[in-house]
């Protein structure tokens, strides 16, 4: 699995648009840690952490 910038990882975040989706894409960065071995940026948790407090957000606005 290639490296992902910072700018490509807040594109991949963007396209979430469910709490469930968010955790989903997170899971695979998670398991990809696990399985190789190698640190996962913490730019990636800082966009997950913030993709999912935007959602959440949304979703209480919508009364979801």
């Amino acid at each position: 699995m290639k490296q992902y910038t910072r700018f490509e990882v807040a594109a991949i975040f963007a396209r979430c648009s469910t709490q469930e989706e968010v955790m989903k894409v997170a899971g695979i960065f998670g398991y990809y840690q696990s399985v190789c071995g190698e640190l996962i940026p913490e730019y990636v948790r800082t966009w997950a952490h913030l993709r999912l407090r935007y959602v959440i957000k949304k979703n209480e606005d919508k009364g979801i």
